[in-house]
């Protein structure tokens, strides 16, 4: 009995082995495992902002006004010597605060941030507008564009009628990275209620200009902006990980 005990024992050898080898595939799948877990999360929340703040918009404009007479001006900016713009003005604050209050009666919201208080969203505009963080934990603010619904990106009648834009970090300021494309996302406001940035129609905040982290030149501090329609409709964050993507043509690395 005791042969037959050791003639199917394994070794001190074996055993080392084996695990050594367990351990080299656990190395070579687990980064891409993480990998694949964060991008689904960044998915799911991103349509869950969708979801929420399209609802919002739903019943805003169900109070019986529509967009275009919610009475925020046209979005007032001013540079510097060195070229830099800036947006804090007290014009712009009255507007944001109209945009944040038409939005914030119909959300869940934990905490405020009046202007000047990155705290709720960490350096996206350096905190010249009302910002938010949804009971989610979610943070957002809204920056107004056109007080006549009239700005114009793009090719369709969502894009010829934009509002406002919408900034949502998903996963709130004090966790992720805090990077656009990552876990800050931007949407359009329009007339007709919510458009990710960065669509096919998106002429002028396109994917291919203003989501890779490489096209900075033109859209300097903007870079990475227009990923948001990309993660919903592809459902993959491969933008950081290739750069020869397109509506027209690859949509994943592989």
């Amino acid at each position: 009995m005791l042969a037959d005990i050791r003639r199917y024992a394994f070794t001190l050898a074996e055993v080392l082995i084996t695990l050594g080898i367990i351990g080299v595939v656990a190395a070579l799948t687990m980064p891409s495992l993480i990998q694949h877990h964060r991008e689904k999360q960044t998915v799911t929340s991103l349509k869950a902002a969708y979801s929420i703040f399209s609802q919002a918009f739903t019943m805003a404009v169900k109070d019986g006004v529509q967009p275009q007479d919610w009475g925020f001006s046209d979005i007032v900016a001013s540079k510097d010597d060195e070229g830099n713009t800036h947006y804090e003005n007290e014009e712009n604050a009255a507007s944001s605060k109209i945009l944040f209050d038409t939005f914030v009666k119909h959300l869940q919201v934990a905490k405020i941030c009046q202007p000047g208080d990155s705290s709720c969203l960490p350096t996206v505009n350096k905190g010249s507008f009302y910002s938010g963080i949804l009971a989610n934990g979610m943070s957002f603010n809204f920056i107004q564009r056109s007080g006549s619904c009239s700005s114009v990106s793009g090719t369709t009648p969502q894009l010829k009628n934009i509002c406002a834009d919408l900034t949502v970090d998903i996963d709130g300021p004090a966790k992720g990275r805090n990077a656009w494309g990552k876990d800050w996302f931007r949407f359009h406001i329009t007339k007709y209620g919510l458009i990710p940035k960065g669509t096919k129609e998106d002429t002028k905040w396109s994917f291919e200009k203003v989501c890779y982290t490489t096209n900075t030149a033109t859209y300097n501090g903007d870079y990475g902006e227009s990923c948001t329609a990309w993660v919903m409709y592809n459902e993959n964050t491969d933008y950081l990980r290739c750069k020869d993507l397109s509506w027209d043509g690859k949509h994943k690395c592989r």
